[in-house]
């Protein structure tokens, strides 16, 4: 059957073919699609943990969770488990072959029209490493699926220092539910949403504070699509000095990374992560087939995860998948002055440590 899904995280959505576990289809692809095996070096795992994923939402397109990593180097494991509910786990020493663990769960009120998988929200964590803010799936409760007003969210807040939860409310309804929320250049959180209807400015962006999430100032502006603000409301200097930001254009909801970090590893391939410097950026690359001249329908072979160099664009590593393989990531780490990668695969993680002869230094953005 067909689905909508979503094609990397800067991608747009397309209708692709799920196949679901009909292996009888999956031998009959392998046989006409060949999946590139080597690697450009011959690395090892220095650690392999295997994660207790107990009630995680399994969904059509494998077990789904999302990840981040703490200024402290621990990881930040987020799980939405059926009865609306938060898993969260605390990773530290996973670079060794005996990590410690630490979980919680925070009970989620949501509406009974919240069932399926959660989207694409990673974690948030602060610049000091002090809070964990995760986000619930957005809810719409309206009359219809374009009602914009009247979607919802939930967002509990974690201590870090801690690890306990600070506050778990739900300040996001409306317009906010289906916003985009987001640490600022300041260091402050902030949410980027439409405003409302009769606003003559298109987006609306909020500060929020911690641990409670409160609305400490808002406005209104207008911003093109290639980024920057053209036009702004009366009350954005207020939310400027609040999120501590240079300025108007820092008003935006601006790219996390520049177009050319983006699409470094060609059109087969879409943007995955970043290294904290600059110099490595993970992708995840694959080959349409059978696509159609509008390109609304097609059929993504996977075959590798693939680790570049910004500088030069070199391929440093590559890791294969298997071609359906649409939820193995990675996340980069830096710890005690080596570099790390760790690959998620089902609910194996491995951590590859990345030889210094073949990190480049690059501050690109």
């Amino acid at each position: 059957m067909a689905q909508r899904i979503r094609i990397g995280k800067f991608g747009e959505e397309r209708t692709h073919w799920a196949f679901g576990d009909l292996r009888f289809v999956n031998v009959c692809v392998l046989l006409m699609v060949f999946v590139p095996l080597a690697r450009p070096q011959n690395l090892a795992p220095v650690a392999t943990y295997k994660l207790d994923l107990g009630n995680a939402k399994r969904c059509p397109d494998g077990l789904r969770f999302h990840w981040a990593l703490a200024p402290d180097a621990s990881l930040l494991i987020t799980m939405w488990e059926p009865r609306h509910q938060w898993a969260i786990l605390r990773l530290t020493g996973w670079e060794t072959r005996t990590p410690k663990t630490e979980l919680m769960k925070i009970p989620v009120s949501l509406p009974d029209v919240a069932t399926g998988c959660p989207p694409n929200h990673d974690p948030l964590i602060d610049t000091d490493g002090h809070y964990l803010v995760v986000r619930s799936p957005e809810i719409n409760i309206g009359e219809n699926q374009s009602d914009r007003q009247k979607w919802e969210a939930v967002a509990s807040v974690i201590d870090l220092r801690t690890f306990t939860v600070a506050s778990t409310v739900t300040v996001f309804g409306g317009l906010a539910g289906g916003g985009h929320l987001f640490f600022g250049d300041g260091g402050a959180l902030m949410l980027h949403t439409l405003s409302k209807f009769e606003s003559p400015l298109p987006f609306a962006v909020t500060v929020l504070a911690l641990p409670t999430l409160d609305r400490v100032a808002s406005c209104d502006y207008d911003q093109p699509p290639g980024g920057g603000v053209i036009k702004a409301g009366d009350s954005c200097p207020a939310v400027i000095q609040a999120a501590h930001l240079s300025g108007i254009q820092d008003l935006g909801d601006l790219p996390i990374v520049s177009e050319r970090i983006k699409h470094l590893a060609g059109p087969d391939c879409d943007y995955e992560a970043l290294a904290p410097g600059r110099d490595l950026a993970l992708y995840r690359c694959g080959k349409e087939h059978f696509g159609d001249p509008y390109g609304d329908f097609g059929i993504i072979f996977w075959h590798a995860l693939k680790v570049l160099s910004t500088s030069d664009g070199k391929t440093i590593l590559s890791f294969p998948l298997r071609f359906n393989d649409r939820t193995s990531s990675g996340v980069f780490a830096h710890k005690n002055g080596r570099s790390y990668l760790i690959l998620r695969r089902g609910s194996r993680l491995l951590t590859y440590q990345i030889p210094a002869e073949v990190t480049p230094h690059s501050s690109q953005r």
